[in-house]
């Protein structure tokens, strides 16, 4: 089962600036609102809700001796950095 976090108070400016950081500190490319991509051995799935201004990243795979709870800390990481 995936491990899930969701982050509130995600308007899309903050949305689009963490898009931008994902996509340069990781393999992982979030191409719309809702979706799932892989790279570095870790699988995400994501779903932005501009209404409610939430954003929940799902931890689906990770490599070996990666948890999913680091991959979502380092997720948290790049939303607080980007707010």
């Amino acid at each position: 089962m995936a491990e899930t976090r969701t982050f509130n108070d995600v308007n899309r400016a903050h949305f689009e600036a963490i898009k931008k950081s994902v996509k340069n500190s990781t393999a992982i490319v979030i191409a719309s609102d809702a979706g799932s991509a892989s790279g570095n051995g870790v699988s995400l799935s994501w779903e932005y809700q501009e209404p409610e201004a939430t954003l929940s990243v799902a931890v689906e795979k990770t490599p070996f001796l990666v948890s999913a709870g680091y991959v979502l800390g380092r997720v948290a990481a790049l939303v607080s950095e980007t707010a």
